[in-house]
């Protein structure tokens, strides 16, 4: 799903928004308390995405999995990963672990990761409130 494709709009009151924002309905518990179901979260893409991404809370795309609770490809959950680094310092993940913030959720684990096992999307910025409807959506002025 592209969120360039979507028309509808909603207002966000703060500060400073970029191109690379977009938001979501976010469903599910696992991230309760933080996100609880039906939240509106406003997410950002492009340079976020880059640096460490150990500890941060991201919505992942999966390639061949599925959430456990929602059944769809699309997951919001912090981030850790496992790598095995090569003598020239470069490094790939071995193992890839979604943890959810309510204990009562797994943690998606991918111990098997190769390229194109799943996507970011873009990291959580903030909870921007409710509205209709679960289509992704970029983020208004």
């Amino acid at each position: 799903m592209d969120p360039g494709e979507h028309h509808a709009w909603i207002r966000v009151e703060r500060g400073r928004l970029t191109p690379d924002m977009f938001s979501i309905r976010v469903r599910g518990r696992s991230m309760e308390p933080m996100i609880s179901d039906g939240s509106c979260c406003l997410f950002r893409g492009g340079d976020a995405l880059a640096g460490t991404r150990e500890g941060r809370i991201f919505l992942v795309s999966l390639r061949d999995g599925l959430d456990p609770e929602t059944g769809g490809r699309l997951t919001v959950k912090r981030y850790s990963s496992e790598k095995l680094y090569d003598d020239g310092g470069g490094f790939r993940h071995t193992r890839i672990v979604l943890r959810p913030l309510n204990p009562e959720f797994d943690p998606i684990v991918i111990d098997s990761v190769e390229e194109g096992t799943l996507r970011v999307m873009g990291e959580f910025v903030e909870l921007i409130g409710t509205g209709a409807g679960g289509e992704m959506r970029r983020a208004g002025k």
